[in-house]
């Protein structure tokens, strides 16, 4: 379980400003002694959020929030107490809220799925015990720009993520040979 600090990319406001929760479960396979396959089950709130900042002349409040399930396939590297991670994810929205306070808002859905990929480092802190960094971001949008405008590879809005998780190993299988 942990924190979400994430953003829309390409899409309003900057900077990892809307927090949420990180939850879920994980199975590990380790083929070689530093080399293994990790599939996860993750409920990850993520969104967007822009407060007001009224000497730039910014009198509104925008806000969403998108929940996801999310299924994160990562290849692992272990060295010392680093395990570091790297993989695709597929991301199922559950549930999604906008909110513009002071302006109206243009109705724009977003996409039911969002495919991602993810780089992150765990750290070894005690028995059973790790703390996680990972950073994820879209790799086709999660809705259009508004009117629908693209340019070169800036397609939309996308989704960028930084979590921070504390994993609690509940066994850890020994491998044999």
């Amino acid at each position: 379980a942990g924190l979400n600090g994430s953003n829309l990319t390409a899409g309003p406001g900057n900077g990892l400003r809307q927090f949420g929760l990180a939850a879920g479960g994980f199975v590990q396979y380790d083929f070689e002694e530093k080399h293994g396959f990790r599939m996860e089950m993750l409920f990850n709130q993520k969104g967007a959020r822009i407060p007001p900042n009224p000497e730039k002349g910014e009198y509104f409040l925008y806000s969403a929030r998108l929940n996801y399930i999310d299924v994160p396939l990562m290849l692992t590297y272990t060295q010392d107490n680093f395990i570091y991670e790297f993989g695709p994810s597929v991301g199922y929205l559950i549930g999604s809220s906008e909110e513009l306070v002071s302006s109206s808002i243009q109705e724009r859905p977003f996409r039911p799925l969002d495919f991602a990929l993810n780089i992150g480092i765990n750290y070894h802190l005690a028995e059973n015990f790790d703390m996680n960094w990972r950073l994820s971001h879209s790799i086709i949008p999660v809705r259009q720009h508004v009117g629908g405008g693209t340019f070169r590879l800036n397609r939309g809005e996308y989704n960028m993520v930084l979590s921070f998780r504390l994993i609690y190993w509940i066994k850890k299988m020994e491998r044999n040979g």
